[in-house]
């Protein structure tokens, strides 16, 4: 591969191959990196391309590309808590190994026929920045619900009575048996997407979801065969802007859903913290990143604040708080070295609005960042961070004035920026 141009091959590729591209990457500037993830995206056959960026997810999750929406990675937005590294699934695990969905998506496009079309239209005619998942932070254009109606309920019939495609063991080296296991939890959790989205929608636009959309929602889980009950619990804890209605709602019907309902309740509280620990500390396949820190900071204070907890689950509280804190410093810190003292070091004269421009989203993540640590009881350490790269901004030959106070502003607040506005030159 080089990195000024595209893959040589979706093919799968040698372990020798794979070793030289990882090498080359290594190397390669951030927008070279970027760019070859984009060209990877838009692969209709991905094969070994998970396997080339693994190791590169930690600077990808600062960088933060781009990531075009299409077929497959719409059919698979609800599942995105879910979706793990081939070898980190096990079988029973209710998680869905990734390179597993190029395949389950192809079954979905055959059976839709020209209505698969459709939804390619639609996307492409769409502008909308990419989501990981049901996604806690506002996205106005448009509600992925728009979307997803248009997919999630049909794909969900379709996978519910698939059968083993023909290049099932060629294309991902599982046996037959998987396959049927893995398309019953993605036609149940489809099923709900739609429902889950629109509220998931509603909370990021309000603050509030309907009380009674959420109970409904929370009994269809609670309710569900049991060893798909777990993980649809689950992952309105994990997927939710605001696990702390979910919790409520979850205690609200347990009494309604039978002896059945507590054990379920205890078993989706687990789930959450597993898949909020891996999706937080880069122990599946993606490293830490602001949306998955941020969820996971809500999760643990909606727990935390229950009156009750087993002796079990307050020893994995205590491990994913660990997690989400050393996610969190590791981004901050990542965050700090590259995009603000590394970007302010590299320019060669005043800075362009485009350089402001990013330098002002950094400053924005890095106080939100500021703002998870403080919620996990580290404020004093991310406090000393922030006054530090405060410093080396407020120094900053290559900005104005006027750059230097808004900064302080997003870095600070807006009365040390008046202060720096009107101290004597």
């Amino acid at each position: 591969m080089n990195t000024q141009g595209a893959p040589e091959s979706p093919a799968r590729l040698a372990d020798s191959e794979l070793r030289g591209v990882r090498r080359e990457l290594a190397s390669a500037r951030d927008e070279q990196l970027a760019r070859v993830v984009a060209l990877l995206d838009a692969m209709p056959a991905r094969g070994d391309a998970d396997a080339v960026v693994a190791p590169f997810r930690d600077r990808l999750a600062v960088l933060k590309p781009t990531r075009p929406l299409s077929f497959t990675r719409l059919l698979f937005t609800p599942l995105n808590p879910l979706i793990v590294a081939p070898a980190s699934w096990r079988r029973g695990a209710q998680t869905v190994p990734r390179h597993t969905l190029s395949a389950f998506s192809a079954v979905v496009r055959a059976a839709m026929g020209p209505r698969a079309r459709a939804v390619d239209i639609a996307i492409s005619n769409q502008i909308r920045p990419p989501s990981k998942q049901i996604d806690p932070s506002p996205h106005a254009h448009p509600p992925i619900a728009e979307l997803g109606r248009m997919l999630w309920p049909e794909a969900a019939q379709i996978l519910a009575a698939a059968t083993v495609p023909d290049r099932w063991r060629i294309e991902t080296s599982l046996s037959d048996h998987d396959f049927a296991p893995l398309a019953r939890l993605i036609s149940a959790l489809l099923a709900m997407a739609l429902d889950r989205q629109i509220i998931a929608e509603q909370i990021s636009h309000d603050g509030m979801a309907n009380p009674a959309n959420l109970s409904d929602i929370v009994a269809a889980s609670l309710g569900a065969p049991a060893d798909i009950a777990v993980a649809a619990t689950g992952m309105l804890l994990v997927g939710m802007p605001r696990p702390d209605l979910v919790m409520e709602a979850v205690e609200a019907q347990s009494p309604a859903a039978g002896a059945a309902a507590a054990a379920i309740t205890e078993g989706a509280i687990v789930f959450a913290l597993k898949r909020t620990q891996a999706g937080a500390g880069a122990l599946a396949d993606q490293a830490p990143n602001l949306d998955s820190l941020r969820q996971g900071a809500a999760l643990l204070q909606a727990i935390e604040s229950r009156p009750t907890q087993a002796g079990n689950r307050r020893a994995l509280i205590q491990q994913v708080r660990a997690t989400v804190e050393e996610g969190c410093g590791k981004i901050f810190a990542d965050t700090v070295n590259t995009h603000l003292h590394g970007a302010m070091a590299e320019f060669s004269g005043v800075a362009t609005d485009g350089q402001i421009a990013s330098l002002e989203q950094t400053a924005r993540d890095l106080r939100e960042l500021e703002t998870i640590g403080r919620q996990l009881g580290r404020a004093t350490a991310y406090r000393d961070k922030l006054q530090s790269t405060l410093a080396r901004v407020q120094a900053c030959p290559n900005l104005t004035l006027v750059d230097r106070v808004r900064l302080t502003e997003l870095l600070a607040d807006t009365e040390t920026a008046m202060q720096l506005l009107n101290a004597k030159p």
